[in-house]
């Protein structure tokens, strides 16, 4: 069967079918805060199709992440993942899984990370609004991010995507894709109710769990095989007709 990559440079923002029938497992097993704390995020997911459940069982298995496709942690959970945890972690992701880790640095938060070698880091104080943005699925539309105020930043590592860097040029947000699987990591609360209202955080928020909800790999439709199958003996060939049928695809 074909497949495709989603294009890393699609500017194209969340659309409400984006997460239609997506599973999102909310954390709760390592200390993080009460779903009712992202109410206004948690309800457009809601809208947009999403299904979103708390998970209270600890430790984190593959049994527990069966089924969801995308892993949500959030500061300032108490509760160090364990390495087993984080192995099974790896191993969901692998077969498509996502993680979505929200806020500053905790055993919560910092576990998650280092799974792809993303590092929380020490630096300046920053609050406020910053506009260094770059392109990404993610910031699609988002001319610039809130901070709540933050002494974190992420060390990101070879082959992450540095989205949104902080008013002290420290890395903010991260994207990162890898093996079938897709991890994003914010450095501050950006997507708190009392915080998800200033400017493009409710967009950038919602782009986010799009982005993390949708396959790394997807059907091309446009695109079949004459033969699907065949078998050749040695030192012979089989001429294969591809078609590309661009009958409903938009221009470009």
């Amino acid at each position: 069967s074909f497949h495709e990559i989603s294009p890393t440079l699609l500017m194209k923002p969340a659309s409400p079918t984006d997460l239609d029938g997506r599973r999102i497992l909310y954390d709760l097993a390592h200390g993080e805060p009460w779903t009712y704390d992202y109410s206004t995020l948690i309800g457009d997911l809601i809208a947009a199709g999403a299904v979103i459940t708390e998970n209270y069982t600890y430790p984190v298995t593959p049994a527990v992440l069966e089924g969801y496709d995308v892993l949500w942690a959030n500061c300032c959970g108490y509760t160090n993942w364990t390495f087993a945890e984080l192995n099974a972690v790896l191993d969901w992701m692998n077969a498509g899984g996502a993680v979505f880790v929200q806020g500053e640095n905790s055993p919560a938060t910092s576990g998650l990370a280092g799974i792809f070698n993303i590092l929380y880091l020490s630096g300046n104080y920053t609050s406020g609004v910053t506009t260094s943005i770059f392109p990404h699925p993610i910031s699609a539309g988002v001319d610039e991010v809130y901070i709540n105020g933050s002494y974190s930043y992420l060390g990101a590592a070879p082959g992450s995507d540095t989205v949104v860097l902080d008013n002290w040029d420290q890395v903010h947000v991260v994207a990162h894709e890898q093996d079938g699987g897709k991890m994003v990591i914010v450095a501050d609360d950006d997507f708190i109710d009392w915080t998800i209202a200033n400017a493009d955080n409710r967009l950038f928020a919602n782009n986010i769990l799009s982005w993390l909800a949708a396959p790394a790999y997807s059907a091309v439709p446009w695109l079949s095989e004459i033969p699907i199958t065949a078998t050749l003996p040695g030192h012979s060939s089989l001429e294969v007709v591809v078609n590309f049928d661009a009958s409903n695809l938009a221009a470009g």
